[in-house]
């Protein structure tokens, strides 16, 4: 490392009180996915206050900001505007000596002030040329549109990529597992199941129990099947509308990931197939459309930007856990752009609304960013063939489908 760590480490303890400010500032701000506008205009205006040289909001929400002194790729990092917690939810922070605890503060209201710490305190001449991003549709149904705006408009022109998460400090996700989120949906006719019993037809949550039942047998089977890491969850069931009323319809959201594009591939086919089995014996129509797909893509753990943010663990006295992540970095990842998504600090109950970090550990989580982009600015991959894993390909999704059955029939794929 040609830069000083000790000095890095006085400006990190300089900026401790900006960083929390701006920290409380954006996780006092909601912005639930598809609704990030005033998030966003907190982030544009914090990025031209700290001096960058364009700041620009793009079609999709993004806000972008950048320094550039030379004429080189630039250094990008990345934190996601959005949070799992819709505008009802309280957004009010608390802050001790121990612990910071409020929605998003650390999913992902520290990543983005992370960013904002990185624009005041990383020497830009040295770099180069400095690029932060502040994206929409992260989480949810948001299928990581910011990203793959930002990464199909601007790939030619970046080096490498931090993607930023406010939780599990030490991580070095240098990979992605494929992720399909799928809604099912069922509708019937309804009505009062007493008065009207002659003709409600099957009750369309009774159907979204037999599917579950069905799809369970689907999870078993893959989660047994051999060294590759698959996974099933449900994860939200609702519908209805009163204890005597046959529902006019409800919804099943299903998650699979796997570390295995075919396997992944396969495990949407059997769901499609299931559907498909239920709906030829009922009266129910089903709509089943996949929501987001995120592909299966990685650089190999011995890759120079792997092998740099170990040494810099070493040096901050981290423990580095190296695994997978289904975060922006994988839209980076399958367009070839060497990416890690790093963990910032300590902390519990993500994505409820007591979520917490453990304040201590925030300094190193700032460190590991500085120091990373420090010490690799320069740095050349030594084989840049083996940027992908031999077992993790890039292997684009089939492009997003929709079926839905109604009483004529269910239609072919």
């Amino acid at each position: 490392m040609d830069f000083d760590m000790d000095s890095l480490k006085q400006s990190v303890r300089n900026d401790r009180m900006t960083l929390l400010s701006d920290l409380v500032n954006i996780a006092q701000t909601p912005a639930p996915t598809f609704d990030e506008r005033d998030r966003a205009d907190l982030m544009e205006r914090r990025f031209r206050e700290e001096g960058a040289d364009q700041v620009r909001r793009d079609p999709e929400g993004n806000v972008v900001a950048q320094i550039k002194r030379r004429d080189v790729p630039a250094v990008c990092l990345v934190a996601h505007l959005d949070t799992v917690f819709d505008r009802s939810v309280k957004h009010s922070v608390r802050i001790d000596d121990r612990k910071i605890t409020g929605p998003s503060v650390g999913d992902d209201s520290l990543g983005l002030a992370t960013l904002l710490s990185a624009m005041r305190l990383l020497p830009v001449e040295k770099i180069g040329h400095l690029i932060c991003v502040a994206t929409t549709g992260t989480e949810g149904d948001g299928n990581l549109r910011g990203s793959r705006y930002f990464v199909e408009h601007c790939r030619s022109s970046i080096d490498f990529c931090y993607c930023l998460e406010g939780h599990r400090l030490g991580r070095i996700d240098h990979w992605s597992m494929g992720n399909n989120r799928i809604r099912i949906s069922t509708e019937s006719r309804g009505g009062h199941i007493w008065r009207d019993r002659d003709k409600t037809g099957k009750n369309p949550i009774e159907v979204i129990g037999e599917l579950v039942t069905r799809l369970q047998d689907v999870k078993e089977e893959f989660m047994e099947n051999g060294s590759e890491e698959n996974f099933l969850n449900f994860g939200m069931v609702e519908g209805g509308t009163a204890y005597n009323t046959v529902p006019y319809e409800s919804e099943l959201n299903v998650e699979i990931r796997s570390s295995s594009s075919e396997n992944l591939e396969r495990m949407f086919e059997r769901i499609f197939d299931e559907v498909k089995t239920i709906s030829q014996s009922t009266d129910v129509d089903i709509t089943v459309q996949e929501v987001t797909r995120r592909p299966v893509s990685g650089i190999d753990e011995d890759h120079w930007l792997v092998e740099s943010m170990e040494d810099i663990h070493e040096t901050l006295d981290l423990p580095s856990r190296k695994g997978p992540a289904s975060s922006d970095s994988c839209v980076f990842l399958n367009e070839g752009i060497p990416s890690l998504t790093l963990g910032l600090a300590r902390g519990d109950h993500k994505h409820r609304a007591n979520e917490s970090l453990e304040v201590e550990s925030i300094p190193d989580g700032q460190l590991q960013v500085l120091s990373g982009v420090l010490a690799t600015r320069d740095a050349e991959p030594d084989n840049p063939e083996r940027l992908f894993v031999a077992n993790l390909i890039r292997l684009p999704f089939r492009a997003q489908r929709e079926f839905a059955s109604r009483r004529q029939g269910f239609p072919d794929r």
